[in-house]
């Protein structure tokens, strides 16, 4: 019975792994900062088999904040907070899946804006 099963599961993974190919927003690298500055950059990376990493570095720290595959937000191992890619930008979701805001200054937005005022979203950039 078993024997029988396996070419129809074999299709089914192969049909899985095109239907998560077509639905990955890019692959490769991109950086983001929500920070501002040149020292706190961000980086996402998505394979083609929809394996995701995203890192935080700088001139002297990195660390990975999500590994696993890439889905629409993934869970940051730093603190309660999401990631989410839409177009060609990167957002930081809160808990309750809203926009986080209290970014520092992220190069797409206007730094007159207060502080707390401003959302965590930014462009993703090729390297």
């Amino acid at each position: 019975m078993l024997k029988k099963l396996m070419p129809l599961l074999g299709l089914l993974m192969i049909s899985s792994f095109s239907y998560a190919n077509t639905n990955l927003p890019f692959t490769g690298e991109r950086i983001f900062n929500f920070e501002g500055g040149n020292d706190t950059n961000g980086l996402i990376k998505i394979q083609k088999d929809g394996a995701t990493d995203i890192a935080m570095f700088g001139k002297h720290f990195s660390y990975t904040v999500y590994r696993g595959m890439y889905s629409d937000s993934m869970a940051s191992d730093e603190d309660e907070t999401y990631f989410k890619v839409i177009g060609d930008s990167i957002i930081k979701l809160d808990k309750n899946g809203n926009i986080a805001y209290g970014c520092e200054a992220t190069p797409d937005y206007d730094l007159d804006v207060n502080l707390y005022e401003r959302p965590c979203i930014s462009k993703l950039y090729k390297d």
